[in-house]
């Protein structure tokens, strides 16, 4: 099989593109295991996989959204008991 390829009387177009990668926005709560509601007051943590503090929060009645994790990372969430 050859895979040749002329190209010599070929032409080539090319395109430079401007590409924006949206951050990732990574939604974490602390829910009651019996209604599923939202749990205030858990001191909450999370970590890099090298153990670096990323961010640390008080759950509320809301979702906490933590934004520009880098996908494909490892990360640990912690509570403090």
């Amino acid at each position: 099989i050859d895979l040749s390829y002329d190209h010599t009387d070929k032409i080539i177009y090319s395109k430079e593109l401007d590409v924006l990668n949206k951050k990732t926005a990574t939604e974490i709560s602390k829910v009651d295991a019996t209604n599923e509601k939202e749990l205030e007051g858990a001191k909450l943590s999370l970590r890099d996989e090298d153990g670096n503090l990323v961010e640390e929060w008080t759950s509320t009645r809301d979702v906490h959204i933590i934004r520009g994790l880098v996908s494909g990372k490892k990360y640990i969430l912690h509570e403090d008991l």
